[in-house]
């Protein structure tokens, strides 16, 4: 790979652990700017206009949206008249 030319961004970039070593906490602080940052307003512009904004977000917000349908769909699913087992259970009883 002698021909490739050698890399600008090399040994300027670095990366740490989030916050109390909690990963699902990485996507919030990939929007931020730190307040260390020497060119704030930059970065600020780059996150507004920063390319595949909008399936980031979606991709964030995604787990949040998806988990109490899937809550609701197991405890419809539990309920169930024919097939569900608390209702089963329940007729044992009744």
């Amino acid at each position: 790979m002698s021909w490739a030319p050698k890399s600008t961004i090399a040994a300027k970039f670095g990366y740490a652990m989030t916050p109390g070593g909690h990963p699902q906490l990485a996507a919030g602080f990939c929007l931020s700017v730190s307040s260390a940052s020497k060119n704030k307003e930059a970065a600020y512009l780059f996150l507004e206009k920063m390319p595949g904004r909008p399936i980031f977000i979606s991709l964030l917000v995604l787990p949040t949206i998806i988990s109490p349908i899937v809550a609701g769909a197991t405890w419809r699913l539990l309920f169930d008249n024919k097939y569900g087992p608390i209702n089963q259970i329940i007729s044992w009883f009744a």
